[in-house]
């Protein structure tokens, strides 16, 4: 299936690994008695590979890892371990608008930050740390950028609605009762 892609890379000088993990990542079906040796890269890949398209039909990342783990038995529980991980610590963000005197640091620009002449000053995308924040304002205040600035705002996470939260309750009444 990925034939041509393996055969491209196989040959770029030093991607010899690569390519092989690439030709492997459709045989790499778990199975608990052996793996079968294959690279947990190839398992990676797969796993990625599978998630990306289910986050094409179901867009939201807890529900395409839910699919994923209905089929645990198909993937390595490294890889899944792995996914579930990253899928757990992301990052949520909630588009808003912004002057450039109430940017903060954390957020990410969600557009090219441009000069109302429509030079380019910032491209999309990057984060605002304190140096980028300095030079936007510094900026602003010897020139003119267009405003509202498309922002990417993160959004705080409420640790009471969290699975988590709710097993540290359960273990605190649990123990309460012991006692």
């Amino acid at each position: 299936r990925y034939r041509r892609g393996y055969d491209f890379i196989r040959q770029v000088p030093r991607l010899e690994n690569v390519a092989e993990i690439v030709r492997l990542q459709d045989d790499c079906y778990f199975d608990q008695h052996s793996s079968g040796g294959l690279p947990l890269a190839a398992h990676l890949l797969r796993i990625a590979r599978d998630f990306d398209s289910l986050l094409q039909v179901h867009r939201e990342r807890h529900l395409a890892l839910a699919k994923l783990e209905l089929r645990a038995f198909s993937y390595d529980p490294e890889a899944l371990a792995a996914l579930r991980q990253v899928v757990d610590n992301h990052q949520e963000y909630e588009p808003q608008t912004s002057k450039v005197t109430d940017l903060r640091e954390g957020w990410l620009l969600a557009e090219d930050v441009r000069t109302t002449g429509g030079s380019l000053l910032v491209k999309e995308g990057q984060l605002i740390t304190p140096a980028l924040l300095a030079r936007l304002e510094n900026h602003f205040r010897t020139s003119t950028i267009a405003e509202p600035l498309a922002v990417l705002v993160p959004v705080e996470r409420d640790l009471e609605a969290s699975p988590l939260w709710d097993m540290a309750d359960t273990r605190k009444q649990d123990l309460a009762q012991a006692t």
